[in-house]
């Protein structure tokens, strides 16, 4: 029994010195101090500690405190991902996606997506929504591809908002629902997606799914195309049907939304 305890009182121990570890090597990613991060994290990786195997592969992936090495990057995934580990199974899905340190195999993707998925990882969600929209290893089936984007998006993920906004608009696996998109479109747009911010405006210019407001139309086609999509097209369209006190206002706006990175711009006069 004396023994028993003591191997015990050893092993807790041990797991506290491992927590404390992966701490502190948190600690060094936030602050930047990759290098010093990378020599916490190796021993507990080789001792198989998934989350620091996954914050290794994270290392290699980005070229942080190590060279980049994406063959070293996959192998910690799949080590970390073989133990259940959401985020790195979907990560060594978008590996073999872009053959990136593995051999690009979309069906091996699928079957880690699918992991990953299990358990709500947003990205992995995403990913079989756009392969089943798109026919992509899996069979076209919108009515799937909805499911998954649904889910994905409700999590924040910004191009699951914005392609559910799109099957909205266009009733792809679903009836078309234009005061859905716009809400849809409105999430996405709010955190920065260009093309979002420019599917907002076509939607506040056309009145569908929300009250026509030319000057809000300005505005996210204005974002848009500050953040480098083509919201200049509507801005030019824009200049021409609005009046120039207005379109001086809708100017105002835009810089005062960029203020408050892009959230309850709606409230802006």
């Amino acid at each position: 029994m004396k023994r028993t305890l003591t191997a015990l009182a050893a092993l807790c121990l041990s797991a506290a010195a491992s927590a404390d570890s992966l701490q502190t090597a948190m600690d060094k990613i936030a602050k930047g101090e990759y290098q010093q991060a990378y020599q916490e994290l190796q021993p507990l990786a080789k001792a198989g500690d998934a989350e620091a195997q996954y914050q290794l592969a994270i290392l290699y992936a980005r070229s942080r405190g190590v060279a980049m090495n994406n063959g070293e990057a996959a192998q910690w995934f799949e080590k970390a991902a073989e133990q259940g580990h959401a985020e790195a199974q979907y990560n060594l899905g978008m590996s073999y996606t872009l053959g990136r340190g593995v051999t690009q195999s979309n069906e091996t993707a699928v079957e880690w997506f699918e992991k990953a998925a299990k358990q709500e990882q947003p990205g992995a969600l995403f990913r079989l929504g756009n392969m089943y929209e798109n026919g992509v290893t899996l069979t076209q089936n919108d009515k799937q591809a909805l499911d998954f984007y649904q889910k994905a998006a409700k999590q924040g993920h910004s191009e699951a908002q914005l392609n559910l906004g799109m099957m909205l608009t266009n009733g792809k696996g679903t009836d078309v629902n234009h005061e859905q998109a716009v809400n849809w479109f409105q999430q996405s747009a709010e955190q920065g997606n260009a093309i979002a911010q420019n599917n907002l405006a076509i939607m506040y210019a056309l009145g569908k799914g929300t009250t026509k407001n030319e000057k809000l139309a300005y505005m996210w086609a204005n974002l848009s195309y500050y953040n480098g999509g083509e919201g200049d097209e509507i801005v030019e369209i824009l200049n021409h049907t609005m009046k120039f006190g207005d379109i001086r206002q809708a100017q105002k706006m835009t810089e005062e939304c960029l203020e408050k990175n892009f959230r309850g711009c709606e409230s802006i006069k």
